[in-house]
């Protein structure tokens, strides 16, 4: 397969094909869109923990990384944290940018909509 090809079958970086297949496969079989996501927690000291995920069930079967995603959350000093990561508040800001963002592309994809840039985001 050449370069060309392959350029043909991905937009915005998507497998729009694999993306059409998935879709499909959902809706023929509905089961196939739960999703169980996990994730472990340890406290380190003050306001520091880590978060670690590995495995999740989705698309029928059971899913394990090649490693584990670890996590570092921490307050900042005004916060009485050492800011060695950011605040849980952060993390599900950039939860939700990522969800958003994702979907878009997803979508856009979907669509062959070439997508140059996605930003959004509020100035502090």
């Amino acid at each position: 397969m050449t370069t060309k090809q392959i350029q043909k079958e991905l937009v915005n970086g998507v497998d729009v094909s694999r993306l059409t297949q998935i879709i499909d496969d959902l809706t023929k079989n509905s089961d196939l869109a739960q999703f169980h996501f996990c994730a472990k927690n340890n406290w380190v000291n003050g306001g520091e923990n880590q978060t670690s995920v590995n495995e999740f069930y989705g698309g029928g079967e059971k899913h394990v990384r090649s490693r584990p995603f670890v996590f570092t959350k921490d307050e900042p000093p005004t916060l009485l944290g050492h800011d060695n990561g950011a605040n849980p508040v952060e993390y599900e800001l950039t939860a939700l940018a990522g969800c958003v963002t994702t979907t878009l592309v997803y979508y856009a994809s979907a669509m062959n909509i070439k997508i140059n840039r996605v930003y959004f985001g509020r100035r502090c």
